[in-house]
């Protein structure tokens, strides 16, 4: 933002959210200016919108004018905010009210923006201390590599089956990073119609990361590549048609659509940062809960990052 402020403006957005988001940006004080006037939304920066109780006309003014800037709280259902917010508007921020901390995430979101500093899982937790990473340099190393990241957790406040929704989200992220990424020469894709039983060996170049970090309330996945090749209508494509068809998915015929979706559909939090034709990170995000009925209600979050020239 080099010399300008930041502009936020609150929209239908409860004090106590505003007063968490405030306090979180508060090093950023400088740069960062709050703004409450809807007058003013074309000089916002960031538009937090907050729709519970909100006119619909107005609300559906403001994501035709601002979609772009917009943060969109929300209570609806995952499959209303993607086939009714996510596909009709240009929107990348959606943030679930029932999520454990609201203000959290917004304020995560915010930072970034504010920064240009996009990447990281670790910015999603208190402190790095239990960050892994590690490199898949084949498909033959996929399912070893996730196993081994999966023991460096601890998922004691966890439901039962939590480790497995896990090691199915990170398989189908890497699985989808190995094989659909890469690109030739000519910019063509390189393994994406190559056989998954064919275990692709990845040159130095096309190497895949993973990680996996968790604190008291969060267990997070990571995967990047270096490649950046899925933008955020593709990927919006992917969630339409996906969950609208769900025999579409179980049969696994959409593959990197389904692979995207599953990792939507499984997350709390889904977070795409895209730096186009050099770098994409897929984040998912899990709340820690012992009931697997409380994990499922969650509404996904769904947070999408473009770098431009140094600014996200």
């Amino acid at each position: 933002m080099s010399g300008k402020k930041f502009n936020i403006l609150w929209q239908n957005v409860s004090q106590e959210v505003q007063a968490e988001v405030k306090a979180a940006l508060q090093a950023l004080s400088s740069r960062v200016n709050f703004l409450s006037d809807a007058g003013k939304a074309a000089s916002a920066n960031a538009i937090v919108i907050d729709f519970r109780g909100m006119d619909l006309a107005k609300a559906t003014e403001l994501l035709s004018k601002y979609a772009d800037k917009a943060f969109v709280i929300t209570e609806h259902r995952d499959i209303d905010n993607i086939n009714n917010v996510l596909a009709k508007f240009p929107v990348s921020h959606v943030f679930g009210t029932n999520g454990k901390n609201i203000g959290r995430e917004i304020s995560i979101s915010l930072k970034k923006l504010v920064t240009g500093d996009i990447w990281g899982l670790d910015k999603y937790f208190e402190s790095n201390k239990n960050l892994q990473t590690r490199t898949v340099k084949g498909a033959a190393e996929i399912n070893d590599v996730i196993d081994e990241l999966l023991k460096t957790l601890d998922l004691s406040d966890s439901f039962e089956t939590a480790t497995e929704f896990l090691r199915m989200t990170a398989n189908e992220l890497t699985t989808n990073a190995v094989y659909n990424a890469p690109v030739d020469a000519n910019n063509m894709p390189k393994y994406e119609q190559t056989d998954r039983k064919t275990k692709v060996v990845l040159l130095d170049s096309e190497t895949v990361e993973i990680s996996f970090c968790y604190d008291e309330q969060y267990i997070g996945i990571a995967v990047t590549d270096n490649f950046g090749r899925l933008t955020r209508d593709k990927i919006v494509r992917h969630l339409v048609k996906c969950v609208n068809n769900f025999e579409f998915v179980e049969n696994k015929k959409g593959g990197a659509g389904a692979g995207i979706y599953l990792a939507y559909y499984v997350s709390n939090q889904f977070i795409i940062n895209l730096d186009e034709g050099r770098k994409l990170e897929a984040i998912c995000i899990l709340e820690k809960s012992k009931r697997y009925k409380e994990y499922r209600s969650r509404i996904t979050s769904f947070n999408y990052f473009k770098k431009f020239g140094g600014a996200a």
